[in-house]
């Protein structure tokens, strides 16, 4: 069985922010507040979307003047999964994303605009928003910690230090008619967690009563997101077990 997320850490400097049991992981998080913009067609090199150190996900907004186009970039390495969401006023706007040898993974058309992709090289990766119309936006970025098993193992635990307001993102993998067991163990009550499925079916959420110790059974093959989310600091071990089915 595949128990293990088909990412690895990205940013150094954020090794020892959150480690899964026998390995170290880390990830970078909210973005820089520079960008570049341009019309359609000719695009101007992309700002970089940096991300505080400890954190998994960042989010930037801009806006766009008719035709216009705006370009972030961010590095990860190859199998890592990147998370997006746009938000738009204006159903026209779009975002594309380009992998370090200028391969198109995602074009503009007629596709969701949030979604999951698997990386599938090491480098600067380029996301570029843009629209038919003027328009505001929030482009959300996600780089999942995997969590790691160690051989053999069917659970791990993992460590996180939340300042306040802060999500941290995991991903693993599993496989149909697995299930995960969760247990939180956390000081602040206002501590949640929540789990979506390789679809982006929502199979728990932070409105979900029981929160400390949850089995959730799991519908499909693929790479499964987990956010642990607070509202005031908090210092938290989380449990992950996927017994084999």
């Amino acid at each position: 069985m595949n128990r293990t997320a088909t990412a690895t850490a990205v940013a150094a400097a954020a090794l020892a922010a959150l480690t899964a049991t026998g390995t170290a992981a880390g990830a970078t998080a909210t973005a820089s507040a520079g960008r570049a913009s341009s019309t359609v067609g000719t695009p101007a090199p992309g700002a970089p979307l940096r991300f505080t150190p400890g954190a998994t996900s960042g989010s930037v907004s801009g806006h766009l003047t008719e035709g216009g186009r705006e370009s972030w970039t961010f590095r990860a390495r190859a199998g890592q999964t990147a998370v997006v969401d746009l938000t738009s006023g204006d159903p026209s706007t779009r975002w594309t994303l380009t992998a370090p040898d200028g391969t198109p993974l995602r074009t503009q058309m007629g596709q969701a605009q949030d979604g999951s992709l698997t990386l599938p090289a090491t480098g600067a990766y380029t996301l570029d928003v843009l629209t038919t119309g003027a328009a505001d936006y929030t482009l959300d970025l996600a780089l999942p910690v995997p969590v790691r098993f160690a051989p053999g193992a069917t659970s791990a635990t993992v460590h996180a230090d939340l300042p306040a307001g802060a999500t941290r993102e995991l991903a693993f993998g599993a496989r149909a008619g697995q299930s995960a067991q969760v247990a939180l163990r956390h000081a602040e009550p206002g501590t949640r967690w929540t789990l979506v499925g390789p679809d982006g079916t929502p199979l728990h959420t932070a409105m979900t009563e029981v929160q400390d110790r949850v089995d959730v059974p799991l519908p499909a093959d693929g790479t499964y997101l987990l956010t642990v989310l607070t509202g005031t600091a908090d210092d938290v071990d989380l449990r992950l077990s996927i017994p084999v089915a």
